[in-house]
């Protein structure tokens, strides 16, 4: 028996070592683990900074191509393009707001009105509002274009077979909801 126990407090022990050395080398890759998500952050934060200088750089370098400054062919070729981008952008808005002016000379008409009454208890005189005096207000609703009969109120969609509705009037419903 005192074999058997010796063999015990062996494995035991083999146990406890394997244990801590599985728990000390988890730490260890969970410590690498660390020391790599933050040499990572650095280097992002550093690529973001040199981002950020390589745009400023390309600023400066389009400033001094408006002042005639600029004479490397390579740059000189993207910065005219910068500037016809630019041209493209102004004739497209310009379109855009032909458009718009064309389309509300064509189909808005604004309504006439006739009463010059304020709209608001705060603008008129005596103060008094009556509901006669409020004009109906219209307005204009955009309709999807899925169908009316897409839609399935949530009390009408069907309930999955373990989720089955408890009726009220049954003996224990009051038990079962709980």
């Amino acid at each position: 028996m005192s074999d058997f126990g010796a063999r015990m407090r062996e494995l035991g022990g083999l146990l406890w070592r394997k244990a801590r050395q599985g728990g000390e080398a988890a730490a260890e890759a969970l410590e690498q683990q660390a020391s790599i998500q933050r040499l990572v952050g650095q280097i992002r934060k550093l690529q973001r900074e040199r981002a950020q200088l390589f745009s400023q750089i390309g600023t400066k370098v389009y400033a001094l191509h408006g002042q005639g400054k600029v004479r490397n062919q390579d740059v000189l070729v993207d910065c005219e393009r910068l500037d016809a981008i630019g041209q493209e952008i102004d004739r497209l808005r310009r379109q855009i707001e032909d458009i718009r002016t064309a389309s509300l000379a064509q189909g808005v008409q604004l309504p006439e009105i006739s009463d010059d009454t304020a709209l608001t208890a705060e603008g008129s005189a005596t103060g008094d509002v009556t509901p006669a005096a409020v004009a109906p207000v219209v307005a204009s609703v955009a309709v999807s274009e899925a169908a009316d009969d897409d839609y399935v109120p949530p009390e009408q969609e069907p309930a999955p077979d373990s989720c089955a509705p408890v009726d009220d009037d049954e003996p224990g419903a009051e038990e079962a909801e709980k």
